[in-house]
């Protein structure tokens, strides 16, 4: 695994070659950036730079994390990681298990219904088809 510099990941800031580094970590999500749930514009705004405070802030999934270690290209040999923060949250992380069969996305789509029907004129018949 090589170590880089800033300056060295600062050369790499746009479409053509992007590369973000994570806690540390340098990773080049060239290839991936098409693909990114996100869109391709959330990896552009971090291209060339530390990317973790965005990163962490979105609560990627286990399978992101995954994803991530795949395009690691190397480590950042000036990075400060002030109280370890990542070292915390990895820790409480590793400790919550995904539920058997669990469906985040349709967690995330009652949510977003429930929110929506909360803002219409007669709430309380907008939400009587939900079970609480």
């Amino acid at each position: 695994m090589q170590t880089l510099g800033r300056s060295d990941l600062s050369k790499h800031h746009d479409v053509d070659s992007l590369w973000v580094s994570i806690r540390g970590k340098v990773y080049d999500v060239t290839n991936y950036a098409d693909d990114h749930p996100g869109g391709i514009e959330v990896l552009k705004d971090v291209a060339g730079s530390d990317g973790t405070e965005s990163f962490e802030y979105v609560g990627h999934s286990e399978d992101a994390y995954k994803t991530l270690e795949e395009f690691q290209i190397g480590v950042l040999v000036d990075h400060e990681d002030g109280n370890d923060l990542g070292a915390v949250w990895d820790a409480q992380r590793v400790q919550v298990e995904k539920p058997p069969n669990s469906k985040p996305i349709v967690v995330f789509a009652m949510t977003a219904a429930i929110d929506r029907r909360a803002h219409s004129e007669d709430f309380e018949s907008s939400i009587s088809g939900f079970e609480f």
